[in-house]
């Protein structure tokens, strides 16, 4: 579980260069 937040945060500081909370919106 703790793996994937760190691979959530990492995709999402990619995506939009924010956090894993932008990603979150965007996979809702």
């Amino acid at each position: 579980m703790k793996s994937d937040m760190k691979l959530i945060t990492d995709e999402g500081k990619r995506l939009d260069g924010r956090g894993p909370h932008d990603l979150r919106k965007i996979k809702i």
